[in-house]
This record gives structure tokens, C-alpha cells and sequence, in this order.
């Protein structure tokens, strides 16, 4: 998660590196996690940069952060703590879709640039 107030770019960036040194791999989200549940039902590749741009924000509008309005938008509910994953799991091939897209199959740097590399993990699991 890359929330900008809880992480800064120096020690996200010191985490990859350990990752890469541990032969781990480093998953991220950007701006935060709702990136990924987004996803599952809009391809934020087709938005203006300046849409990219007020999401990569995400600004708190009100008690919630722009993510979180774009999902109440489109669940018409979103429990951050308890998202209900059983309304996205049918869409899961959309969101890995829509994923890959936006990072260029996850060759962008994902500490400057909005996206998720999640659907690395994802696709494993579900191909398994």
C-alpha cells in the first residue's frame, strides 16, 4: 500500500531493494489497496491523466479517500476492514486484466506510477 502519509518513497524504495536482495517479491499498490478492488470493474488505462492523477491523490473528500468514493460509486457499499470480496471474486479475470494494462504487464515503477502489481499473487493462486 502506498499510501503517501504512511510510507515514504525512501523507505519503500529501501523495502524493494531488500525484497530483490532476498529473492523476494515486492508487491505494492498505488496510491492504496482500493487500486486493486477498482480494478475488478474499471480500467483506469482508458481515464485521462488527470483522472489518474486525482486518483493517484487520493485525497480525502469528506471521511473518505477518493478510492473509497469510486467503490461506493460502483458497490454501493465498501467496509474498508471487510471489503466484500464476494462481489469482486466473479470479476477477477477483469481486474488481472485491467491490472496488467495499467502497469504495462508490470513494467512500470509502481512507487511513482498509479497501479498494482497484486495480480502477480492473484493469478498464481488462482491458477493453482
Amino acid at each position: 500500500d502506498r499510501d503517501f502519509h504512511s510510507w515514504s518513497t525512501k523507505q519503500l524504495a529501501n523495502a524493494k531493494q531488500i525484497c530483490k536482495q532476498k529473492g523476494f517479491r515486492f508487491g505494492i499498490s498505488n496510491p492504496s489497496f482500493e487500486i486493486w478492488i477498482i480494478l475488478h470493474f474499471s480500467d483506469i488505462s482508458l481515464l485521462l491523466d488527470s483522472e489518474k492523477e486525482e486518483i493517484k491523490n487520493n485525497a480525502k473528500q469528506g471521511s473518505r479517500t477518493k478510492c473509497e468514493q469510486i467503490i461506493l460509486a460502483e458497490l454501493n457499499a465498501y467496509n474498508k476492514s471487510n471489503p466484500n470480496f464476494g462481489k469482486l471474486y466473479p470479476k477477477i479475470d477483469h481486474a488481472i486484466s485491467n491490472a496488467k494494462k495499467l502497469t504495462n504487464n508490470n513494467s512500470i515503477d509502481l512507487l511513482d506510477n498509479i497501479g498494482t502489481n497484486l495480480f502477480i499473487l492473484i493469478e498464481r493462486l488462482v491458477n493453482e
